[in-house]
């Protein structure tokens, strides 16, 4: 394999398992040495020739094993398709407020998103996946410029976007003290729109924030939301601690417990990764 560099490639080229019953003899403490060479023939195949002197064994043959090595390669694809999603939520999030000069570009942004996510290995193997990602990187620092460039007319987008949110779905599920917060949030944002600095930033996160809290008191949603993310065990690498939060969260929507629900959920989401962003980020798009 001359002049290809595996590490920075990032991708295996080869998997040994073993076991104690490969050897007769002998024992193979931690940190023993273990002599490894390989050749890769014309037909893509890796031959290894293992020494282990600690037992006096050496072990020849292709040891490859396609589908250990398999496991990472389907990681890689979740994590591009999920990462894909991500791009296009951004992509729409902003598409209404930019200007024409930035169009094209936010265009084929949304159109890398669409690759990502339907990417899968019958499509993209290792290095189209990498070359995808680097893509997205790409995309993103576009994107981060594109925001930075329409900052104000964005953050006036942004704030329009979920007041009406709020009015029309969450309002309802807040006390009149939290009515009256955000009132006076939504005021006080709207004067912060053209400052060159964090507070607008600021006061939209808290916005965002309690129009979450008052999100998850909505029983349906709640609903809808779990049995969503009991569809994609492929986002956790728990899937043990998956499956036992989604068989307790079944448990909990039959008898309709929806505070033992909400909790469920929340470990869901720690579990996947998302955030209380993404979270409510979604809905508003749906909305």
């Amino acid at each position: 394999m001359n002049g290809v560099n595996v590490a920075a490639r990032n991708c295996s080229p080869a998997f040994k398992a073993g076991s104690g019953t490969d050897f007769d003899f002998g024992t193979i403490v931690e940190g023993a040495e273990i002599i490894c060479n390989y050749t890769l023939d014309d037909a893509g195949s890796i031959k290894l020739e293992i020494e282990i002197p600690a037992i006096r064994e050496d072990f020849h043959g292709n040891f490859y094993v396609r589908q250990d090595a398999q496991v990472d390669f389907n990681k890689e694809a979740h994590k591009v398709n999920r990462d894909g999603e991500k791009l296009l939520d951004r992509v729409r999030d902003i598409g209404s407020a930019v200007n024409d000069d930035d169009y094209e570009k936010l265009e084929a942004a949304g159109d890398l998103a669409s690759e990502a996510i339907s990417a899968d290995n019958s499509t993209h193997d290792a290095e189209k996946l990498k070359h995808l990602e680097e893509q997205l990187a790409a995309a993103r620092k576009t994107l981060a410029d594109i925001r930075e460039r329409n900052k104000f007319t964005i953050r006036r987008s942004d704030l329009n976007g979920l007041r009406g949110y709020y009015k029309k779905d969450l309002k309802r599920f807040a006390e009149p003290q939290e009515i009256e917060q955000l009132e006076t949030l939504f005021t006080r944002a709207e004067t912060l729109i053209e400052r060159d600095d964090t507070a607008f930033d600021d006061t939209f996160a808290e916005i965002r924030h309690l129009c979450f809290l008052l999100l998850i008191r909505d029983d349906e949603f709640i609903a809808y939301k779990f049995n969503q993310l009991a569809k994609h065990p492929e986002n956790v690498t728990d899937r043990e601690s998956f499956y036992r939060l989604v068989q307790a969260g079944n448990a909990a929507l039959a008898r309709k417990d929806f505070d033992e629900l909400r909790q469920i959920i929340g470990g869901l989401l720690h579990l996947s990764g998302h955030t209380e962003d993404e979270f409510l980020s979604t809905n508003i798009t749906k909305a």
